[in-house]
């Protein structure tokens, strides 16, 4: 597995429910950081520092604290020193395991935003970026852990399609990884066209 699919979200899963973030800035991310999830080394920067930007307008929202982990793992695809690597995909973590804890927290609660949704969103994006680093950063299984924890919350009955169907490929991934071919079974029965 590489760094160059850290993220596998489709293209409309986050585009038609932005909260009250500024939505021109954060569709304008979310494109960037597609066209860096599909390997534009280029959009990587841009992307990251526009996710920054939506985190310091937006300090309490942890669905853009997780995506500027997300592109800061990226950077790490991206850079040419191995230091430099480890640098960035350590620094993205953390974000992300920030982001985490936010939404983990009893008092977690953003006025500019759905905090159900986001909390949901958030958990995707951990989990996919968890389950998608090399296994030299140990974090399949705190990917396999949110990506539970997404898949028995209460919230992900009313998700949207899209987040169901990205959850559930997810899923797919991890019960190949490990062989359990009744999991594979089960959840791509729950894919949704």
């Amino acid at each position: 597995t590489s760094i160059l699919n850290i993220i596998v979200l489709s293209s409309t899963l986050l585009s038609s429910s932005v909260f009250a973030l500024d939505n021109v800035a954060y569709k304008e991310a979310r494109k960037y950081q597609e066209m860096s999830v599909a390997g534009d080394e280029n959009a990587t920067n841009k992307a990251f520092d526009l996710f920054t930007s939506l985190v310091e307008s937006n300090p309490n929202n942890a669905l853009v604290l997780a995506y500027q982990g997300s592109m800061e793992t990226i950077k790490g695809r991206d850079a040419w020193m191995p230091w430099s690597k480890m640098g960035y995909v350590d620094a993205g973590l953390d974000k992300i395991d920030k982001a985490i804890e936010m939404i983990e927290s009893d008092d977690y609660q953003d006025e500019k935003q759905d905090t159900q949704w986001n909390s949901i969103t958030t958990r995707l994006v951990a989990a996919t970026t968890f389950l998608k680093l090399p296994d030299m950063f140990n974090r399949f299984q705190s990917g396999k852990d949110e990506l539970i924890i997404l898949l028995e919350s209460d919230k992900f009955a009313g998700a949207a399609i899209e987040i169901k169907n990205n959850a559930y490929a997810l899923a797919i991934k991890v019960a190949e990884k490990e062989g359990k071919q009744g999991d594979v079974s089960k959840y791509k029965k729950l894919l949704q066209e």
